[in-house]
């Protein structure tokens, strides 16, 4: 009995050892212009549930029409019923009436549950689309809590939005109480908004709180004249940074990955996704 008792205890300390070795996927995906009409192409839809089910946590980049991003989860947890998905949505963001998006970020909610949401309040109106920042605890990884950051600059400016991250990442973080963070999505950050220079010099590269996990030569785009890196993973936080799994941060080619024609590629996103894993 007494070596029984042993045997299961020795069970119980490497389940809980097995545990704690499982990884997060993390990712952000512009879907351009998600909407009820995009997802009431089945195709289209097969195609998007496809790529978000690879993940634990995926930010989702213009979103147009709320509704759809609801009607997105309700379609995943159809295929989800053992591990669905939770989703959180930013408020409506844009200077121009006639275009606004929000911020989805979908998280699967046996892995991971939100503690927080915090819109980052732009009074001076720095951001053309404020950050939108959501606590994660993780059940199962490391580290145990860390904050998701979504990020779409306005093209034209984003240099300068890209540097008001610092202080928008202090104003959160303090908040928030943790200095753990992914900045993640839609950047533009490369070719003709924010060429190799001006990222060199820019304070969020230089600021030695931050690593970028993204290469400048990366393409996230899907046209083959581009070859873009717009879309990153920006960290900080000395616990996350030592918990990235190595060489997983990367783009998602779904097109190569599905054996996809162009016109279908196309009807998804003119964007790739972005992919990491932490908990290493």
């Amino acid at each position: 009995m007494k070596q029984m008792t042993m045997y299961f205890r020795l069970v119980l300390l490497l389940s809980i050892a097995t545990v704690g070795l499982c990884n997060l996927k993390i990712a952000s995906f512009n879907i351009k212009w998600l909407s009820v009409n995009k997802l009431s192409n089945n195709e289209t839809l097969s195609i998007i549930k496809q790529i978000i089910q690879r993940y634990d946590i995926i930010s989702i980049i213009e979103v147009r029409d709320d509704h759809a991003i609801h009607m997105l989860v309700q379609k995943l947890n159809m295929d989800n019923r053992d591990n669905p998905y939770g989703v959180v949505v930013s408020k409506k963001l844009g200077r121009n009436v006639h275009y606004t998006e929000s911020y989805a970020v979908l998280f699967r909610i046996n892995n991971v549950f939100v503690q927080e949401v915090h819109q980052f309040p732009d009074q001076d109106d720095v951001f053309a689309r404020e950050p939108y920042a959501v606590m994660f605890h993780s059940l199962d990884s490391r580290p145990a809590n860390f904050i998701y950051i979504v990020l779409h600059t306005q093209p034209t400016d984003t240099p300068a939005e890209l540097e008001h991250m610092v202080s928008a990442y202090d104003n959160i973080t303090n908040l928030m109480g943790i200095q753990d963070a992914i900045i993640a999505g839609d950047l533009n950050a490369d070719c003709r908004y924010l060429s190799h220079t001006r990222h060199d010099n820019n304070l969020l590269y230089t600021d030695k709180r931050f690593t970028w996990l993204i290469d400048s030569d990366a393409d996230s785009t899907v046209s083959t004249s581009t070859d873009c890196a717009y879309d990153r993973f920006i960290v900080a936080g000395d616990e996350l940074k030592q918990n990235i799994v190595p060489n997983s941060a990367r783009v998602y080619n779904f097109q190569q990955a599905m054996n996809l024609t162009p016109n279908q590629t196309n009807a998804v996103s003119d964007h790739l996704p972005i992919e990491v894993q932490i908990g290493n």
